[in-house]
């Protein structure tokens, strides 16, 4: 392990009573007036010879029922924000405030991207090109300095973020990979076992983790931080290789074997494998009326409540064909904002509320600029967010989002050429843009 400390920069860009009561009495009887004195009642005594009399009692008057008044209906229970109003809006201010970092490379480097993990914080990666040695750099999101460090007999690394970091493989010269975890927080690098063979398909598992086949037909399933979970041979389960991978939001991963490309349709054979490594029974998938060429590649995109949706993608494009519910032994419809085939890449937003499609977007002389369509997990469309463009000479490079919605945009890298040329490898990105 070597490690290689650089300068960086990090900036900020901008854009843009009382009650009263009485009583009398008064005597009106006249001076010298005779006085008069009432009778005495006669007493009755009853008939003669006889006991006394008795009366009975008067029935009670009952008063006649009075119409009871009709009381107001209770008024309807508040409703609650509607679909689009549960997804995060950013104000015009705080699209045009990012931060900005960059790095350079070594001698003859060339940059490698860069991503956010489910915390916020950032990594960039880079390479020499006369060594085989792959160099990272993060900045952490609870500190202003960055970790820095590089693996030795790695050409190329893909990385995903992780609640806790970064995980994914290093690739070596002669192909081969192995599962490599950066844990921010102990700031250590952890290199896994190289598996007996080499990695054909990896995909991410939205729970946590992810998951690849091998070339010896065998599944693997890692956790977060790297460690292998299980592992399954599908070489007996499918009657092809395998063409396509992709992990649900619930663990559950679907395989697909597609026909060699030929005239006329082709049949697409599926089989789950659920969360804890046992497999469904093999199923077709769905048939495709017109064939794929050689240069067509399978991906498989998760949606909300379990289901995937699969893309094909070649020279001519991508094109979004079919979706499957969670361990369902068919395919289904896609979702009406998918309908038409629309391949534009699509992610899910931090708490299952929705999701975010990308698109990118030039108006007049202001360059390009990436425009994100809101979408509530009804399928109904909640407007867009564009992100400011830096200015009108600079391109739109990747975009992509982390776990706790941070937004990442990769800007064009600069090539110095002087006596030891090297590149400037350059990021944006805004903190938790689409925090639920």
């Amino acid at each position: 392990m070597a490690w290689n400390t650089r300068r960086w920069v990090v900036g900020v860009g901008l854009l843009l009573g009382g009650l009263g009561t009485g009583c009398g009495t008064s005597d009106a009887r006249g001076e010298g007036a005779p006085e008069v004195v009432a009778p005495e009642p006669a007493v009755d005594e009853g008939p003669a010879g006889g006991g006394a009399v008795t009366e009975e009692p008067a029935d009670p008057v009952i008063p006649p029922e009075q119409p009871v008044e009709n009381e107001p209906p209770p008024p309807p229970p508040d409703p609650g924000p509607s679909a689009c109003e549960r997804l995060p809006q950013p104000s015009p201010a705080v699209l045009a405030t990012w931060r900005y970092w960059e790095r350079t490379t070594p001698t003859d480097g060339t940059c490698q991207g860069a991503a956010a993990d489910g915390r916020g914080d950032i990594i960039m990666l880079t390479d020499n090109a006369i060594s085989t040695r792959m160099y990272f750099a993060v900045l952490p999101s609870v500190t202003t300095y960055d970790w820095e460090g590089s693996i030795d007999e790695a050409y190329r690394m893909d990385l995903n973020g992780q609640p806790q970091g970064f995980l994914g493989h290093a690739r070596d010269v002669w192909d081969f990979t192995w599962v490599t975890f950066l844990d921010i927080s102990q700031r250590r690098i952890i290199q896994h076992p190289r598996p007996p063979s080499v990695s054909l398909h990896s995909a991410v598992n939205p729970a946590g983790g992810m998951h690849e086949v091998l070339a010896d037909g065998t599944l693997h399933a890692y956790g977060a931080t790297g460690e292998l979970r299980w592992s399954l041979s599908v070489a007996s389960l499918l009657n092809g290789p395998v063409s396509a991978l992709g992990v649900n939001t619930e663990g559950h991963a679907l395989l697909l074997s597609a026909g060699a490309p030929a005239e006329g349709a082709v049949s697409v054979e599926g089989v789950w494998v659920d969360s804890s490594g046992q497999p469904g029974t093999p199923f077709l998938a769905l048939t495709l009326e017109q064939a794929p060429d050689v240069e067509s590649r399978y991906t498989f995109a998760p949606l909300l409540q379990g289901g995937l949706v699969l893309g094909v993608e070649n020279t001519f494009g991508k094109k979004w064909v079919a979706a499957f519910e969670g361990l369902q032994a068919a395919s289904s419809p896609l979702p009406s904002w998918l309908d038409g085939g629309d391949g534009r890449r699509f992610e899910l937003l931090p708490g299952g509320k929705g999701y975010l499609r990308w698109s990118q977007v030039t108006a007049g002389n202001q360059g390009c600029q990436h425009e994100a369509r809101l979408i509530a997990a009804s399928g109904e469309s909640c407007g867009k967010v564009v992100l400011p463009a830096m200015d009108a000479q600079e391109g739109c490079g990747k975009i992509s989002m982390g776990g706790d919605g941070t937004v990442v945009n990769v800007l064009s890298s600069r090539w110095m050429d002087v006596e030891k040329p090297f590149t400037y490898c350059r990021v944006r990105w805004w903190p938790a843009l689409f925090r639920e």
